[in-house]
């Protein structure tokens, strides 16, 4: 109801992983984020072309775009993600612009193995790069009087954390 009214709503999606489990759990907002047009992949982005010295493959940075107001003022501005969930921009309704903030290399991927992610490896079952880690969508307003619904989603929380904070761009975003 409050993205309905033109509400503004930051998703900070942190992968979830069960103990002794090789699947993702839900995040509970892929429903919603489906009527939006973004889609949610059960994967682990790994870019080693991006990855960060001494820590494990799917910590990297990414550069951000700079094609909306949210990172247009970040010059060439590049974010530190650690186990993030790569998104898609899937068919949205006429009434929603979605927008890629950022997204990984096109040598990327989205592994689908999670219990492997010490030993990863590209393969035929993982999602393929370019990745999506930051989507801006905003929802046209239905009437004069009503403001456009906004929507920014990160397929990863630590972008936010206090740990990566003072890293690369991350507090300017």
């Amino acid at each position: 109801a409050y993205l309905q009214h033109g509400g503004r709503v930051v998703l900070l999606l942190e992968p979830s992983l069960p103990r002794n489990a090789n699947v993702m759990m839900p995040t509970g907002f892929e429903s919603l984020l489906s009527r939006w047009g973004i889609g949610i992949h059960a994967d682990i982005v790994i870019d080693r072309d991006n990855g960060v010295p001494f820590l494990g493959p799917e910590t990297f940075s990414a550069s951000l775009l700079a094609l909306h107001p949210v990172t247009r003022s970040i010059d060439k501005g590049r974010v530190l993600f650690t186990l993030a969930r790569s998104l898609s921009i899937d068919a949205p309704p006429p009434e929603v612009v979605v927008n890629t903030l950022s997204e990984s290399s096109s040598t990327a991927w989205g592994e689908t193995a999670i219990d492997k992610l010490s030993a990863v490896a590209n393969d035929t079952a993982d999602t393929r790069a370019p990745l999506g880690l930051l989507l801006a969508a905003e929802h046209k307003a239905s009437t004069k009087d009503q403001r456009p619904a906004r929507l920014i989603v990160s397929g990863d929380a630590d972008v936010a954390s206090n740990m990566f904070m003072g890293s690369a761009s991350n507090r300017d975003f």
